[in-house]
């Protein structure tokens, strides 16, 4: 069979027995002590043991001082102890021992354990689920005996190599159990976790499926939200013929912000630049928030560095509170992050915090600002009550950045008194020459003044006993 994550963990498992000396010269007993281990955990639905039931395990098989044994494994990163309890570092070692040990067995011996009937109902119980993902994908005959207790289970652990019947079948089932029951089949759980979604689109893409993709395409024009986003979700993940006009069509026309939501998603993962005119074109127009906020996401992450800002003004200008400063600076030039960040302080819809980050990244990269790119840096550190000494050097050095400064403070977008340390680095006369006020003068004096005595307080904590401090007067 296939390289697959049962193969890959008790490959990573036997490498790590197999690099100690001693371990090694166990050989095949330590293994199969290891799956006695994992398999008393799994029926007690534990993942700990004591150091006296491990001890007990290895009974007649040979190991040698079971102590000794349990301290390497730890040591290889096999075994955690933890309150004088033991468990595998990794359950998916655990997992994968169960699952080997089964795969050697008849089902019937254990479908009462993993998926007990009560009641004429069946389902795969939630501690198995990890040594079902292993095992049923290696084994059609454990797919039909948990098929008849977990249809849906069978169809998940249904392997892409499968034959076109059973692949069919699978897909079919987890397809029309999302559609009967009108749940989503992408909801979105944790990335380690693969959806129903998920596995139906990994079936399609195996090929040879006609129907099943005839089915999900018809879903589009089906009556319910749930189950036209649902044919949205799959056809993406699957990359279905026609993707793109599919998804062009749901955005212009269907009735539904949360159907077009997931088409916007959909566009935006699969990269299809193509659609970007009508995600703009939906964006301005979009009254629901969540709706206007994925549009908005998906247009930017889209849009080539080139023409990014470009739309993000536009989305703007049309009214948008949707637009993430983060997508839009990503990729671009310094003088172009510069340009937008003074744009969002302006707009009064930016994250200062960003912004500070932003520009202490911008700054890094700027060897040698321009004119005009220091004065838009001290816009938006007057804008933004950047804090960073990289601002402030900037300031001291580049006597156009007062400029920006004084920009910010004459539009009322920054307060004087949060940003006393600016003020400083410029110092009276650098305002002055940028059209500062009397009043704003005196204050940057009054603040330049106590970080000189600041200054003096410091050195004189640091000076060596005997030692006059530079600067203070005695």
């Amino acid at each position: 069979p296939p390289e697959d994550g049962l193969d890959l963990a008790l490959a990573l498992l036997r490498r790590l027995t197999g690099e100690d000396p001693q371990l090694r010269t166990i050989g095949s007993r330590l293994e199969l002590w290891l799956q006695r281990v994992a398999l008393t955990m799994a029926l007690d639905g534990s993942t700990t043991l004591t150091i006296e039931q491990l001890r007990n395990l290895a009974a007649e098989m040979d190991l040698g001082d079971a102590d000794r044994v349990v301290d390497l494994l730890a040591s290889r990163s096999l075994l955690l102890e933890a309150s004088g309890r033991y468990s595998f570092q990794h359950r998916l070692f655990g997992e994968a021992l169960v699952a080997e040990f089964l795969l050697g067995d008849e089902p019937e011996r254990w479908l009462d354990v993993l998926a007990p009937e009560v009641a004429g109902r069946g389902a795969l119980r939630e501690e198995w689920r990890g040594v079902a993902d292993l095992l049923l994908p290696r084994s059609q005959r454990w797919r039909e005996a948990i098929a008849a207790r977990d249809p849906r289970a069978a169809a998940r652990g249904t392997p892409v190599d499968a034959s076109r019947e059973e692949r069919e079948a699978a897909a079919r089932q987890l397809w029309a159990r999302a559609q009967e029951l009108d749940v989503w089949i992408d909801p979105g759980g944790p990335p380690s976790s693969r959806s129903d979604g998920e596995v139906v689109a990994d079936l399609i893409r195996s090929g040879d499926l006609p129907g099943v993709e005839e089915e999900i395409r018809a879903a589009l024009e089906a009556d319910t939200r749930f189950r036209r986003g649902n044919a949205v979700d799959v056809m993406a993940a699957a990359e279905l013929e026609g993707l793109e006009e599919e998804l062009r069509r749901i955005l212009r026309d269907d009735p539904d912000p949360v159907v077009r939501r997931s088409a916007a998603v959909a566009a935006r993962r699969r990269g299809l630049e193509g659609l970007r005119d009508v995600l703009e074109q939906r964006a301005i127009e979009a009254t629901e928030t969540s709706e206007a906020e994925d549009l908005a996401v998906a247009i930017l992450q889209l849009s080539p560095a080139s023409e990014r800002l470009e739309r993000a003004q536009r989305l703007l200008r049309e009214g948008s509170r949707s637009v993430n400063d983060f997508d839009v600076v990503a990729d671009l030039g310094p003088e172009a992050q510069l340009r937008w960040l003074s744009l969002r302080a302006r707009e009064a819809g930016g994250d200062q915090w960003l912004a500070r980050r932003q520009l202490d990244a911008v700054l890094a990269e700027l060897q040698e600002p321009s004119e005009e790119q220091a004065a838009l840096a001290g816009f938006v550190a007057a804008t933004a009550a950047s804090t960073s000494t990289a601002v402030t050097e900037l300031l001291a050095e580049h006597a156009a950045g007062a400029g920006g400064v004084v920009e910010a403070l004459q539009e009322g977008l920054a307060e004087s008194y949060r940003i006393g340390h600016l003020l400083a680095a410029i110092g009276p006369e650098g305002l002055r020459r940028h059209g500062a006020g009397p009043e704003l003068i005196e204050e940057a004096r009054a603040w330049q003044e106590r970080a000189e005595v600041r200054e003096a307080r410091t050195a004189h904590r640091v000076a060596e006993p005997g030692e006059e401090p530079e600067g203070l007067e005695q």
